[in-house]
């Protein structure tokens, strides 16, 4: 019985510490601390390895450093972590995507999980904005021969429109601009 109240205590105090952790990471966060807080969230997962807001921040960490690969990693755990969240979807493209404009030859590879996890996104939350305005854009930008084209973008501009009125007027520049 001694025992056990002393791994209960143990446990009881590595989630405090962590909880401690966290919220110190995001205050450095917030301070644009970032290698303070990539050792504070790091600190956290070391005691419960699928914290999401760890996973979230450090995966927004390397995004804000243009580590895209790195963010992709930290993201896609994330999305271990809940299937269902539009937002972890969507971040997980963002950094797919840009690592792929930042290197064309990995854009072959993994253009299909980038269109997958922005629709993944959409279909998610149907008035979530962000991943149908990438998708406006992607769809101009990719040649027909990779899926591209005016009517698929233009597809999401509507859907954009039918979400608000201001952003559809974004969304159907972003088109004519790219006419």
């Amino acid at each position: 019985m001694k025992y056990w109240f002393h791994f209960l205590m143990i446990l009881f105090s590595m989630q405090m510490q962590g909880q401690d952790f966290l919220r110190l990471g995001i205050n450095q966060f917030n301070a644009n601390e970032f290698l303070l807080a990539t050792s504070s969230f790091r600190k956290v997962l070391r005691t419960q390895p699928q914290d999401p807001t760890a996973l979230e921040y450090l995966g927004d960490i390397k995004f804000k450093q243009k580590e895209w690969g790195d963010a992709a990693s930290y993201f896609k755990k994330l999305l271990k972590t809940d299937t269902k969240n539009a937002t972890y979807h969507f971040k997980y493209a963002g950094a797919l995507g840009m690592k792929a404009r930042n290197n064309k030859l990995s854009a072959i590879f993994i253009l299909d999980d980038i269109k997958e996890h922005l629709q993944i996104a959409a279909d998610l939350d149907e008035t979530y904005i962000d991943p149908r305005m990438v998708m406006v854009e992607l769809y101009m930008e990719l040649p027909k021969s990779f899926g591209g084209g005016y009517d698929k973008a233009k597809f999401y501009a509507d859907e954009v429109a039918s979400i608000s009125i201001e952003k559809g007027k974004e969304a159907y520049s972003l088109l004519e601009a790219k006419l």
